[in-house]
């Protein structure tokens, strides 16, 4: 399982680049990724769904409060005032991701990184989770899996109208379950990959009921 804008992301390419990891693993599923980097890029510049406002809020949020943390080292790879200047994730890719990988463009770096181009090469069962309203993936990038689930075996996309970004809360409006609609559904995709992978013979004793999770 791997879940956000960047760790779904890595996770689908990391298995769709070489077949040979597949074989670790009875299926797969990325949730609330943007498969285009650089489409969601483009799209994180707007003011649609606040999507601007998001970018400058991880910003000067996760990104630079990380890169504070090891700051003895990076600040001395990396031009501190340009980090502590950045309003956006794309200033502190181009500040610090492109120099550490070797990039020349933004566009080169995120066309590389997509895992787009690698998720028709994953075999295993797949399920891909988005939610419509997701207020930092570009809504032109919904088709992608769309498109991959219409013509592709053992691939399943689900995108629902509302949960934001991670969200898929139920429960109370002001005080939701502890457990998400994405939480139990995740688990009842595995249960079901994981049974159809076992041998006839073999019991279920391994496998996880949602129906056993309760938030208490």
């Amino acid at each position: 399982i791997n879940a956000e804008y960047g760790g779904g992301n890595v996770a689908a390419k990391f298995l769709g680049e070489n077949e040979e990891r597949q074989r670790l693993f009875s299926g797969a599923t990325t949730v609330c990724q943007g498969y285009d980097i650089k489409g969601s890029s483009n799209f994180l510049y707007s003011w649609e769904r606040l999507a601007r406002f998001y970018n400058w809020a991880i910003t000067n949020g996760a990104l630079k409060n990380t890169i504070n943390r090891h700051g003895k080292i990076l600040y001395n790879l990396f031009d501190q005032r340009t980090i502590s200047s950045a309003t956006c994730i794309q200033d502190i890719d181009r500040c610090v991701m492109m120099r550490m990988y070797g990039f020349t463009t933004l566009d080169e770096m995120y066309e590389s990184w997509s895992s787009s181009k690698y998720l028709d090469k994953i075999t295993v069962p797949l399920l891909t989770l988005n939610a419509a309203d997701d207020p930092i993936i570009a809504p032109l990038c919904a088709d992608i899996p769309i498109n991959l689930a219409c013509h592709q075996e053992k691939k399943i996309h689900v995108q629902t109208q509302c949960g934001g970004h991670l969200g898929f809360y139920k429960g109370g409006v002001i005080i939701p379950e502890g457990l998400s609609w994405m939480d139990t559904t995740l688990v009842e995709w595995f249960n079901a990959v994981l049974s159809l992978s076992k041998p006839e013979d073999s019991d279920d004793s391994d496998v996880w009921y949602s129906d056993d999770v309760s938030s208490d």
